[in-house]
């Protein structure tokens, strides 16, 4: 089961995975097409355990913006498969090309997702604090409130959007670790301040 043609497929059945393994908490989802899903996705996976950009869908001006791209690929891919707790050799390599090329990532986009690969792998593990370390130290306060820069997104959103992006994907990864909770709650009190009346 994949979701989408040859192009962007990858990203699109992660997301998709993490529905399942959502949905199947309060509705039956059949466990043999979760499985078919995560086979098909370590099936694409590199020898050196990342996984990269789809680049005949994504948009070059968007995914050129992108520091690492294969890193933050990588990582949104893992944290998919770890969702349900689900481990193997492939997503063991996934997370040891993660642990080995995280520091490359400066953008608090990528460092989000990173950390909640990280997290969902081991929270207690040395990278996985030192990433969250890392992303704490370059939130932006304003007042009572705080928030991440987002750079490109995989969504392909900019300004107030890809900073709502960023800074929710930060929070997730804080609350999964439970670190930073004073943090957690400016930056949950910033992303309530950008919800539109609509």
């Amino acid at each position: 089961f994949f979701l989408g043609g040859d192009a962007y497929a990858q990203q699109l059945t992660a997301w998709g995975l993490k529905e399942f393994y959502d949905m199947a908490k309060v509705h039956e989802v059949d466990p043999s097409v979760m499985q078919r899903t995560h086979t098909w996705l370590t099936s694409q996976q590199e020898s050196d355990g990342r996984w990269t950009p789809d680049a005949n869908y994504l948009h070059a001006e968007s995914w050129g913006n992108i520091q690492s791209g294969d890193l933050l690929v990588t990582a949104y891919i893992a944290d998919a498969l770890l969702t349900n707790g689900q481990r193997d050799d492939k997503v063991d390599r996934a997370m040891q090309y993660i642990k080995a090329n995280w520091r490359k990532a400066e953008d608090a986009y990528t460092l989000a997702l990173v950390a909640n690969a990280l997290v969902s792998w081991d929270k207690n593990d040395a990278d996985a604090s030192a990433v969250l370390e890392k992303l704490h130290g370059i939130k932006v306060t304003e007042g009572e409130t705080t928030h991440w820069k987002g750079s490109a997104t995989v969504t392909f959103t900019h300004g107030d959007a890809a900073d709502v992006e960023a800074t929710a994907l930060a929070l997730i990864a804080f609350m999964k670790a439970g670190k930073y909770a004073d943090t957690t709650t400016e930056g949950l009190t910033w992303i309530i301040q950008k919800k539109e009346a609509s």
